[in-house]
């Protein structure tokens, strides 16, 4: 009898514990749900939305000029790993690209002038331009993380992005849109 007493109390136990689980899977279900919503709700740079360079300033601290035609952008930080993995491919890109004379090729960087001057001397010969408040201009043009790499109409609409380090067919993809341009 004894024994049959200790069976049924291992039982018990093991039943609470099987409630208990499923009802934190039933919970962490939801909170993973709840998770995916709302990262989805984040808004991002979409092709067709047009690009907000009001607030952007030449590493003189001038207002941004007037960039004529197609532009090809480099959004970037130099604390950022992939911006430093896309810095030759972009360097490359601009002379490239500059040389062809069918699109503008400029960088927009997020940090401070002498960072960026650090960041772009010697790697990337295009013209530069630096966001004074960073979160405010990623905000305003729905930019949540960097590197991005951005094809712009001559209206500053956007025709394509691409986000994070630059993959060889991403590469491959950017090279073919801008030399059928």
């Amino acid at each position: 009898m004894k024994g049959m007493g200790g069976n049924i109390v291992y039982q018990v136990f093991i039943h609470c514990a099987l409630v208990i689980l499923a009802a934190e899977v039933i919970y962490l279900t939801q909170v993973n749900q709840e998770m995916e919503s709302n990262q989805s709700a984040i808004e991002q740079l979409a092709i067709g939305d047009e690009l907000d360079v009001g607030q952007l300033e030449t590493l003189n601290g001038d207002p941004m000029h007037e960039v004529p035609g197609s532009k090809l952008v480099f959004v970037f930080s130099s604390t950022c790993e992939f911006c430093e993995l896309n810095r030759s491919i972009w360097k490359d890109m601009a002379y490239l690209f500059q040389q062809d004379g069918t699109f503008s090729v400029f960088g927009i960087s997020l940090d401070n002038v002498q960072r960026t001057r650090g960041f772009v001397e010697g790697y990337i010969e295009c013209d530069i331009f630096v966001a004074p408040s960073p979160a405010s201009f990623m905000s305003l043009n729905k930019i949540p993380s960097i590197p991005q790499t951005i094809l712009l109409s001559d209206t500053w609409e956007v025709e394509r992005i691409w986000s994070g380090s630059l993959s060889d067919e991403a590469i491959a993809d950017v090279m073919a849109i801008v030399s059928s341009q």
